[in-house]
């Protein structure tokens, strides 16, 4: 198995320690455990992990979500919110951001790695996605497949899956 690095920010310390002795016992690298949206962010800019474990209510004036908002603008590297906190306005606010998880505390260990190999192959897939994409936007055609590949290129949101991909050629 790959190590990738995993930043997790969390306010409530022990519930920190607990999760980086977990994720260091499935193999992964903890990059950092911050405490607030500031230092996540400063974080963030100063060692890109592979991955954020992001609580939502966090110390400080930012919260969680406006955290991964602010790293949006600087990276796209995956997010799993981990939260005690399940409402509509969290969650409603928690999906504009595009997370690749939403985990609600207290969670087993296993379900933990579950969403955390998930995230991290969906954010491989996209990436690679959104290459090849680059490249046939690039590509000048002969045909009159041009069409085709405007749409590709105004493509809004996320990546395609593959089952688009394959459902629109």
């Amino acid at each position: 198995m790959e190590k990738y690095k995993i930043l997790i920010v969390e306010d409530d310390i022990v519930f920190a320690e607990a999760t980086k002795t977990r994720l260091l016992e499935m193999g992964y690298l903890v990059s950092d455990t911050v405490t607030s949206a500031e230092e996540a962010i400063r974080s963030v800019r100063d060692d890109p992990p592979d991955l954020v474990l992001m609580d939502i209510v966090l110390n400080g004036e930012m919260d969680g979500i406006d955290a991964v908002s602010q790293i949006r603008q600087i990276s796209n590297i995956p997010v799993i919110y981990v939260t005690g906190y399940v409402n509509d306005e969290f969650l409603l606010r928690a999906k504009l951001t595009t997370p690749l998880g939403y985990v609600c505390k207290p969670f087993d260990t296993e379900a933990l790695k579950a969403v955390i190999e998930v995230a991290l192959y969906r954010h491989s897939m996209e990436t690679v996605l959104r290459k090849r994409r680059m490249r046939m936007c690039d590509w000048r055609p002969k045909t009159n497949s041009s069409r085709r590949l405007k749409a590709w290129a105004a493509w809004p949101g996320p990546s395609p899956t593959i089952s688009t991909i394959i459902s629109r050629q």
